[in-house]
C-alpha cells in the first residue's frame, strides 16, 4: 500500500559541517544528529554520543527522594514490614522488581502487591490498604502509581501506616491547584515545585534513582539499570539525557545479564544471541511483561524478574510468551473488526472515531485504538462492554488533545483520565452513541491536522558515502521517542523489477534505477505476500522512496543494504518533500 502521508524535509540551521569535522562524521550523519538534538553545543553532543552512567543526574537532586531513602533505611533497620504497591504494565512490573531486589539486598521484610487490571483498575486502592493492614504491614511504598490515590493514602494513614509515594504521572488538579496526597513522602518529578534538571523518568527509572541512594552494590545496580532501560523504552519515554544513558547501558548489558528470568525470556522468544536494539526492548521483552497484566496477573512477570531458579524461570517465560501470542491474536481480530466499522462510516464528516466493539476484551482496547489511529490517522476511541457498563481507551494525533476534548463532555462518563495523546474512561453503555455525536460535533480538526506528516532527510540513494553513513548511523542509537531514526528520501527511482521471497513471502528485493542512471538493489519487509502484491511498487513505475541504509551481515560477510520503509508512485518526476 502506498504511503498516504505528506513528506516534509527537515530543516537544519546548525553548522553541521563543522560538527562533522570535529567528530569525524559523514556530513549526512552530522546533519541528522544536529536535527535530532536541535543543537551542536559541544557538551550536548558529548552527552549524546558518549554519555555514560557517571553523567546521570544525582538522585539527591530529585525532590524528597533522599527523605524516601532515609525512611526506608530506618524501616529496614527496625525490621518493619514493607509492602510495595506497583502497577500492571511493564513499567510498573520493572519498578516493583527493582524495589524488591534492592530492599531484599538490605535485608528488608518486604513483599509486593499489584492491582488487577479488571477487578481493581489502575493504582493503589482502599482494598489493597485493608489487605496490607491485615498482613501487618507498617510501610507502603508505591512505584509507577500513587500520586492520585488520595483515598487509599488517607486510609493507610488512618491505619497508622507510613506511606512513601514514588510516581511519574501528573498530579491531580482541582480548581487549578495540584493536589499532593497526604503521604509521608511524595516523590514525583511532575510536581510543579520539582527543581531537578531532568524530569522525564518513567516509574522504573525513578525507582532506580532511589536504589542508588539505598545501595552501592555495583553488580546489583547494573542489573537494576537494565530493568529500568526496558521500562523506559516500553513506556515510550523520550530517549534524551538520563533516559538515553540508561537505555544505552541496558542495550550493552542486557544480552549478558545474570537475571535468570530475563535469560529464560530471551530463550523463549528466540532473541538469545541477537544484537539488542530499542526494538527488542519495546516490541519483544516489554510486550511479554505487559501481557501478564493484560490477560492474567502481573505477578507472573514480577516473579519472572525475581526468581533465581532456572527451571521456574523457564516455566514463567513460556507462560508470558504464550500470553503474548494470545494477546497478538486477540489484537489482530479486534483490529480488523474495528477497521470494518471505520469502512462503514463517513470519516470526513465524523473524523473522531468512536468505535463500539462490545465483545472486545478490555485488555486490548488501547492497543486496538492505537492500531486504528496509526492506520487511519484519526483520533480513535475503542469502547467495550463489561458487566459494569462500558469502558474505553483512546489514542490521539497531533492537534487533538484527547484529555481536553473528553473533559468537554465529562458528564457522559462515570470516570475518565489521561493526557493529550491517550485516555481511558468508563461510561453507561447507553451513552456511547451520544459520545460519538458530541465529540464529532465539537471537533475543529482541519484538513491539515488530519493529514499525517513524515519528516524526511532528502538524500540521493546512490550517494557516494552511503556505506559510511550506514556504518555511522548506529552511533545515534538508541532510536525511539524523542530520537527518531533517520528517514532518508529520494525521488525519480525507476522500478526495474521486484522479487518476493522468504518462508512467509514477506521479503521483497526491489531493483531500482536512479535518476543518475545507476542500478541499486533495495529491500522491503511486509506482511505475508505483501497483500497480494498490492503493497509493492509496480515494475515499470517511477517512485519516491523513504528509506534507511544499513549494514547487512550474512555468513560473516558485510554488505550495504537499503531498506525501503515507504514509497509513493510518481506520475512525473517531482520532489517527495
Amino acid at each position: 500500500m502506498e504511503d498516504q502521508s505528506v513528506w516534509m524535509a527537515r530543516r537544519c540551521s546548525a553548522d553541521y559541517r563543522a560538527l562533522a569535522g570535529k567528530r569525524e562524521l559523514d556530513p549526512v550523519v552530522a546533519r541528522v544528529l544536529a536535527e535530532n538534538l536541535g543543537s551542536t553545543d559541544p557538551e550536548t553532543v558529548r552527552l549524546y554520543l558518549e554519555g555514560g552512567m557517571k553523567d546521570l543526574q544525582a538522585p539527591e537532586k530529585i525532590k524528597e527522594l533522599p527523605q524516601a531513602a532515609a525512611l526506608l533505611k530506618r524501616k529496614c533497620a527496625e525490621g518493619k514490614r514493607i509492602r510495595i504497591i506497583g502497577d500492571y504494565d511493564a513499567d510498573g512490573i520493572c519498578s516493583t522488581a527493582i524495589l524488591m531486589k534492592v530492599l531484599e539486598n538490605l535485608g528488608a521484610d518486604v513483599s509486593f502487591s499489584i492491582p488487577d487490571r479488571i477487578a481493581d483498575g489502575y493504582g493503589m486502592n482502599v482494598r489493597m490498604i485493608r489487605e496490607a493492614v491485615s498482613d501487618g504491614v507498617d510501610t507502603i511504598l508505591t512505584c509507577d502509581n500513587g500520586i492520585s490515590a488520595a483515598e487509599a493514602v488517607k486510609a493507610a494513614k488512618a491505619a497508622g501506616m507510613t506511606v512513601i509515594i514514588t510516581d511519574h504521572h501528573e498530579l491531580p488538579v482541582i480548581d487549578g491547584i495540584s493536589q499532593r496526597p497526604a503521604s509521608d513522602v511524595a516523590v514525583d518529578c511532575r510536581r510543579p515545585d520539582e527543581t531537578a534538571s531532568f524530569r522525564d523518568y518513567c516509574g522504573a527509572a525513578l525507582s532506580f534513582q532511589l536504589a542508588r541512594l539505598l545501595t552501592g552494590d555495583a553488580r546489583l545496580l547494573s542489573e537494576l539499570a537494565c530493568l529500568a532501560s526496558v521500562a523506559t523504552v516500553t513506556d515510550v519515554m523520550p530517549l534524551e539525557k538520563d533516559n538515553r544513558i540508561l537505555v544505552k547501558y541496558g542495550l550493552a548489558h542486557l544480552p549478558s545479564t545474570e537475571n535468570k528470568g530475563l535469560q529464560a525470556l530471551y530463550e523463549s522468544t528466540g532473541i538469545q544471541g541477537r544484537t539488542f536494539t530499542s526494538y527488542i526492548l519495546g516490541f519483544v521483552i516489554g510486550p511479554c511483561l505487559n501481557a501478564s497484566g493484560r490477560l492474567a496477573s502481573a505477578d507472573i512477570a514480577v516473579k519472572l524478574l525475581l526468581t533465581r531458579d532456572p527451571s521456574e524461570a523457564a516455566d514463567l517465560a513460556r507462560t508470558l510468551r504464550d500470553l503474548n501470542e494470545k494477546r497478538k491474536d486477540m489484537t489482530e481480530k479486534q483490529t480488523e473488526e474495528a477497521l470494518e466499522l471505520v469502512r462503514k462510516r463517513d470519516v470526513d464528516k465524523k473524523p473522531v472515531l468512536v468505535l463500539h466493539l462490545p465483545e472486545c476484551p478490555e485488555a486490548v482496547a488501547g492497543i486496538v485504538a492505537g492500531r486504528v489511529k496509526e492506520r487511519c490517522y484519526r483520533p480513535t476511541l475503542v469502547v467495550v462492554d463489561t458487566d459494569k457498563g462500558s469502558k474505553g481507551s483512546g489514542r490521539s494525533i497531533e492537534g487533538y488533545d484527547m484529555f481536553r476534548e473528553l473533559s468537554r463532555v465529562k458528564e457522559l462518563f462515570t470516570a475518565f483520565g489521561g493526557h493529550p495523546k491517550a485516555a481511558g474512561f468508563s461510561l453507561p453503555t447507553e451513552n456511547v452513541g451520544e459520545l460519538d455525536r458530541r465529540l464529532n460535533e465539537l471537533q475543529t480538526l482541519t484538513d491539515r491536522e488530519l493529514t499525517e506528516v513524515t519528516q524526511v532527510d532528502p538524500l540521493n540513494m546512490d550517494y557516494s558515502g552511503m556505506e559510511r553513513v550506514a556504518r555511522q548511523i548506529p552511533l545515534l542509537e538508541p532510536f525511539g521517542e524523542g530520537n527518531a531514526s533517520p528517514a532518508f528520501a529520494d525521488r525519480g527511482l525507476y522500478v526495474a523489477g521486484t522479487r518476493v521471497f522468504g518462508r512467509s513471502r514477506n521479503v521483497c528485493d526491489v531493483t531500482l534505477r536512479t535518476a543518475r542512471g545507476n542500478t541499486l538493489h533495495a529491500r522491503m519487509f511486509g506482511s505475508s505476500g505483501f497483500n497480494g502484491g498490492r503493497d509493492l511498487p509496480a515494475p515499470g513505475s517511477t517512485i519516491a522512496a523513504c528509506y534507511e541504509p544499513s549494514v547487512n551481515v550474512y555468513q560473516g560477510r558485510e554488505s550495504l543494504q537499503i531498506v525501503i520503509r515507504k514509497f509513493k508512485t510518481q506520475k512525473a518526476p517531482s520532489s517527495p518533500c
